[in-house]
Parts: C-alpha cells; structure tokens; sequence
C-alpha cells in the first residue's frame, strides 16, 4: 500500500470509522454489537449491526485498540484547543463591554460627513 496516492486514516477519521485490519477495512465503533474471544482459533470476533462479522487476531485487536488511543488524544487535544480559543474570545467580549459607554448616558449623534464637490 506504499503508493496510495490518499491518506486512509485522515479519511476514516473524517467520517468517524475506525480502520481495521491493517487498513484494509473500517468500521463504525458505534455498530459493533458484540466482540468476544472464539476459542478455537484463538481469534477475537468483532459482530456489527446486520450481522456484519470480521474475525481480527490479537494483533489486529491491538492495532484497534492503538487507534483508538491515538483518536482520543487527537479529540482531547482539538477540545483543549477550542477551550483555549472559547476563554480568548470571552476575555475579548469582556475587555470590549468594559471599555464601551456606561449604563445611562446620552450618546451624542456622529457628526455628519459632507461629500466634497
């Protein structure tokens, strides 16, 4: 998959999928019904919505689990960046109503701007 000529973990995370298997598939972490251990095999099976099922050995399952510690500290820090850029603007708000005209006085009109002939 060297020469894809796309980013798929920019696009699955875009839409809100979880890659698997290698990138060889996503799904949507909300749909996942059931995942448990089959003991033949050794394998974990992962049962979607519509009785979708992938079966994903113990590293695949580490690879998803990996995704979605890398997904969570991307959501903590774009959260972190939006409570920064929030409190900004609210102290600029609040720099912008202090230094503005008091309760209770009479604003006089803006003087009149002629046009020059």
């Amino acid at each position: 998959m060297a020469d894809e000529k796309y980013n798929f973990e920019f696009i699955t995370a875009a839409l809100g999928l979880l890659p698997i298997l290698n990138g060889q598939a996503a799904i949507n972490t909300g749909a996942v019904i059931d995942l448990k251990r089959m003991e033949s095999g050794g394998f974990w099976q992962l049962r979607l919505s519509g009785d979708l099922i992938y079966s994903v050995s113990d590293d695949d399952l580490a690879e998803i689990e990996q995704s979605i510690k890398r997904r969570a500290e991307m959501a903590k820090a774009i959260q972190k960046e939006q409570y920064k850029q929030n409190m900004k603007l609210q102290a600029e708000a609040m720099n912008e109503l202090q230094g503005g005209v008091a309760p209770g006085v009479i604003v006089p009109p803006a003087p009149k701007r002629f046009r020059q002939q």
